[in-house]
């Protein structure tokens, strides 16, 4: 028997050559867009006012809404007692508040931090107590979408203001760790000057910053301390002089 070859009627194909490697053909992912300014930083006048969170955080929004502000400030919680258990606020109402919040263009929110708060204090049950509140504000204000909270530095007792300014940094920094901040801003609000407070003078204030420089902290300044503090901001040359101190300090 004689042997057939069979041809399928395909041309022989050459061999190719092993394709090189290009870096430019390399994936690159897009980097992350910039994250776009909320909508009230458009320039225009803020005006707020401090509404009730009683019965529901969505009613501090109507209040404001019904005043005609466009920005506003509540607490997170009774600011006259230490909370215990559980301070969250619940997702469904945090969900239901910024969703609301955003309807309404309402912006910035501002939360005010307990009053008993003592981020300077030497007791150290206090400090510690003082630390874990101002963490349960940290956590309420991220839930509730807010952009900034005010806290104040506390009072010093038997320290010294040098003292106290170290506790005070070091006391904001163990309230945040673990929190994720994400566009939230720690604001310092000077004191009126009274006792042992610190802050009445806006260098302490600068102090404070300096050492949370880390954390973007801010200040937020209360025109009724600093005119008690004996900054004569009720006129335009005292006012003036006020603000090249801020320039100078901040």
């Amino acid at each position: 028997m004689t042997e057939q070859k069979f041809s399928l009627g395909m041309p022989e194909q050459p061999l190719l050559q092993p394709t090189e490697f290009d870096p430019e053909d390399e994936y690159r992912p897009e980097p992350d867009p910039e994250p776009q300014a909320p909508p009230w930083m458009d320039g225009s006048v803020r005006i707020g006012i401090h509404t009730s969170i009683a019965g529901s955080y969505l009613n501090a929004l109507e209040s404001a809404r019904k005043l005609g502000c466009n920005a506003l400030q509540i607490f997170s919680a009774s600011p006259r007692m230490w909370q215990g258990g559980s301070t969250r606020v619940p997702d469904v109402d945090a969900q239901a508040f910024r969703a609301r919040r955003e309807e309404l263009r309402l912006g910035p929110l501002v939360i005010h931090a307990n009053y008993l708060i003592n981020l300077a204090s030497a007791q150290r049950m206090l400090q510690t107590r003082s630390i874990q509140a101002f963490h349960d504000e940290i956590v309420r204000a991220m839930a509730l979408g807010a952009d900034f909270l005010v806290v104040h530095p506390g009072a010093r007792g038997e320290s010294t203001t040098e003292q106290a300014i170290s506790t005070i940094v070091e006391s904001v920094k163990q309230a945040s760790k673990r929190a994720p901040m994400g566009g939230l801003r720690i604001l310092i609000e000077n004191a009126a000057g009274m006792g042992t407070a610190v802050g009445a003078r806006l260098e302490e204030v600068g102090e404070i910053l300096s050492g949370l420089r880390n954390l973007r902290g801010g200040a937020c300044l209360d025109t009724a301390h600093l005119f008690a503090a004996g900054y004569d901001v009720k006129n335009g040359g005292g006012l003036g002089s006020a603000m090249g101190v801020i320039e100078g300090v901040f």
